[in-house]
């Protein structure tokens, strides 16, 4: 049987092991954090083009006006029930 002071050494690598694994949690979480930002961002800014896509298309193709925030309110809609 290991005599005390052989599992000293086992004791301080797992207790550096944990505040590794604990540093690395909190920068795992910031990282998620900034990649959910960053994808609600990138979501606004593809309904905008799609806002923007359509009322193009509309007015090219029936002559219909449509307002920006009109355009943008009905691209939210779809794209809403679409991530459903």
């Amino acid at each position: 049987m290991p005599s005390k002071p052989q599992w000293r050494p086992l004791k301080k690598a797992e207790a550096a092991d944990a505040k590794i694994a604990k540093k690395l949690a909190g920068k795992v979480g910031a990282a998620e954090a900034k990649l959910a930002e960053a994808k609600t961002s990138a979501m606004a800014n593809l309904n905008d083009v799609a806002a923007e896509a359509a009322m193009a298309a509309v007015a090219s193709l029936a002559g219909i006006k449509a307002s920006s925030a009109h355009a943008r309110k009905t691209a939210s809609s779809i794209a809403t029930k679409l991530a459903k």
